[in-house]
């Protein structure tokens, strides 16, 4: 909820100034804040696209599940140049059942994390991965 409606990188301050477990976002994090537009003009009208893009934390621990890609501009907030005429901002992958109304957003949040086991459990054959992903959608 803390990426809703503020700027992204005030987001980013209030989740590194986090200090009670597992709020620790450090080396072994990334997050991915994305907004999600349904058009209503320009090529991508019906459309849902990606409205604004920002990450942080490690870059190597993967990147957004959702399709959409394009640039985006640092001094607007991260939005995304053209994004009514950028058919490559088009996000065809959103889960089912996201309804939204032309203008209207939907707020995403991705989290990949990395972590130390506490005990073997690797050891002993069972499939725990490495690196672990989740999101929420608003």
């Amino acid at each position: 909820m803390i990426s809703r409606e503020v700027r992204m990188t005030d987001a980013e301050s209030a989740l590194r100034n986090m200090n009670a477990t597992p709020g620790a976002f450090n080396t072994n994090t990334k997050v991915i804040f994305s907004v999600l537009m349904r058009s209503s003009t320009g090529s991508n009208d019906g459309y849902l696209v990606l409205y604004q893009r920002y990450e942080f934390g490690n870059t190597s621990l993967g990147s957004s599940k959702l399709n959409g890609s394009g640039t985006f501009d640092s001094t607007n907030n991260y939005t995304a140049v053209n994004p009514n005429g950028n058919t490559g901002l088009r996000v065809t992958n959103a889960p089912a059942g996201i309804a939204v109304d032309d203008g209207s957003m939907i707020y995403v949040t991705e989290v990949y994390t990395t972590y130390t086991t506490l005990t073997p459990v690797r050891n002993i054959g069972l499939p725990i991965p490495a690196t672990l992903y989740s999101s929420a959608f608003f």
